[in-house]
């Protein structure tokens, strides 16, 4: 009965874990493109374009940092663990699980303009 238990305990703890599905990704060039993130990103798990967040300056050009939704939650942590302090378009970037604070720049911040850009 005890090892039920802990069992139970032990899936519970691992759904909890992995409920992050966004990273955070800084130091990025100034000449980064949503597709180059959507195609250099993608290679560790399901992506949608759509669910990539490049973050612009006021001029348009790129601030440097972007957030990405992945499809499912456990892809979150090995994207930081493959992609962080390596290099990205020339530049070591850094890469991260968003935290809430990161993530509520999709709803306050105004300069999220990357189909602009890209067109």
């Amino acid at each position: 009965m005890k090892d039920r238990r802990t069992k139970v305990s032990k899936q519970r703890l691992e759904k909890q874990v992995n409920q992050n599905r966004f990273i955070y990704i800084q130091n990025m060039s100034d000449k980064t493109k949503l597709d180059d993130l959507f195609f250099h990103f993608k290679s560790i798990g399901k992506l949608d374009k759509l669910n990539i967040y490049m973050f612009a300056n006021e001029d348009g050009s790129v601030r440097g940092d972007a957030l990405i939704k992945y499809d499912q939650a456990t892809t979150a942590p090995y994207a930081k663990l493959h992609f962080d302090g390596k290099p990205f378009l020339e530049r070591m970037i850094k890469v991260n699980l968003a935290t809430e604070d990161q993530k509520k720049l999709l709803e306050t911040v105004d300069l999220i303009d990357h189909q602009q850009r890209e067109s």
